[in-house]
């Protein structure tokens, strides 16, 4: 009888944990979509060891990721359109983590009028904190950037050391991004297995 009802409490962490976190991602879509960027480093947890990794570089902590993302500015003219498909999410056993990863397809049209499509993957790791699932630590994986009337199969690869100089990211990603010109794919975004406790490996990107 113990032992089913361990099980219950693990399925039903499990399942309201993933509730959450599918949720934090939607109302996120939803919030980049019209510029709320203030919300995405609002969801970030009250911890020291937050991180967003973007293909120039990282931010480490509360203060550099608010930095980065910015708050709200004009959106005369602007139209963006953030969805995030192919949801892969995990909870651990003992509800105290979670790590999903997703694809976006975004379009984007900025106040020259501007159209451009921009496909990224996510690694999203969440963790529970004063009720609610936060995002703990976010790395966001390139495919491609290109104008709504651009062949993206023949872009020049981007200069990341340019936008590197020009963000200052509080510490440089261990690889270069890949990009479509590339022979091989230096960075990947592997699907999560079902884990009891975080531990490293769980951010195993072997783990087909």
């Amino acid at each position: 009888m113990e032992t089913t009802m361990n099980q219950a409490e693990i399925l039903c962490r499990k399942v309201t944990g993933h509730e959450a976190c599918h949720q934090l991602v939607s109302r996120l879509c939803r919030d980049m979509s019209f510029g709320r960027l203030d919300r995405f480093a609002a969801a970030f947890a009250q911890r020291s060891d937050i991180v967003l990794k973007l293909p120039w570089g990282k931010y480490l902590g509360r203060e550099s990721i608010t930095r980065c993302l910015g708050g709200e500015g004009s959106r005369k003219g602007i139209l963006d359109v953030h969805c995030a498909v192919t949801e892969c999410l995990e909870v651990a056993g003992d509800g105290e983590t979670a790590r999903g990863c997703w694809m976006f397809q975004s379009i984007t049209t900025d106040q020259k009028g501007e159209a451009r499509w921009i496909w990224y993957k996510a690694d999203i790791c969440f963790v529970p904190e004063n009720g609610a699932w936060k995002l703990w630590m976010v790395t966001i994986y390139p495919m491609f950037n290109a104008e709504f009337t651009e062949d993206w199969g023949k872009l020049t690869p981007t200069d990341w050391d340019k936008l590197a100089a020009e963000k200052k990211p509080d510490a440089p990603m261990e690889k270069k991004p890949w990009h479509l010109g590339d022979p091989i794919r230096l960075w990947e975004c592997y699907p999560p297995k079902p884990y009891a406790q975080w531990n490293e490996t769980v951010l195993g990107r072997k783990s087909k």
